[in-house]
């Protein structure tokens, strides 16, 4: 990561406590990722980094979240973030442009449409629930429902649970 720029408003620290008012962060991820903005009221401690207000903005892409919360037994989880950390999460509100998530998860590689997203996110990222997402695809393609997703490191030894409330697939879109 590098150009990291930020504006924190009412920084504290109280026993082990650090909290502030993210009024703007934007920097240039390794793989190229433009982040242009991040705002939001960040507390972070020994149990997790707690976002409240969230607004996360790229070049193409935008997630708002009310709280976004990522629990852990000391800080020391983040290095081990697939394994040890906790999500208890809401994404109310996004636009996801997928070539730009292609940098972080290969199996987008080549897709270039923008997909809708909201959905509570709970668990661990090896074993991670989404629940109550609504997903939109284009125009017309629209999923909803909770999906289970397994330890993506173990592909061959996954397997998938999901319980579809709603689906409407369109097939000259999913052709294109």
């Amino acid at each position: 990561t590098k150009k990291i720029n930020s504006k924190i408003d009412n920084f504290k620290f109280h026993d082990g406590i650090y909290s502030g008012n993210l009024k703007a962060l934007n920097l240039l991820e390794k793989s190229g990722f433009i982040l242009k903005e991040i705002k939001t009221r960040a507390t972070v401690s020994h149990s997790g980094v707690f976002l409240n207000n969230l607004k996360l903005s790229s070049e193409r892409s935008i997630i708002e979240s009310e709280n976004f919360d990522m629990l852990s037994t000391g800080l020391e989880d983040f290095k081990s973030f697939v394994d040890s950390i906790k999500f208890d999460a809401k994404i109310d509100k996004s636009n996801i442009d997928l070539s730009e998530a292609a940098l972080f998860a290969y199996a987008l590689d080549g897709m270039k449409d923008t997909i809708e997203l909201s959905t509570s996110i709970q668990k661990e990222v090896k074993q991670l629930k989404l629940r109550d997402f609504d997903l939109r695809i284009l125009d017309k393609t629209h999923l909803k429902g909770t999906i289970n997703i397994p330890d993506y490191r173990n592909p061959k030894t996954s397997f998938f649970q999901e319980r579809i409330d709603y689906a409407y697939l369109d097939i000259d879109e999913l052709n294109s």
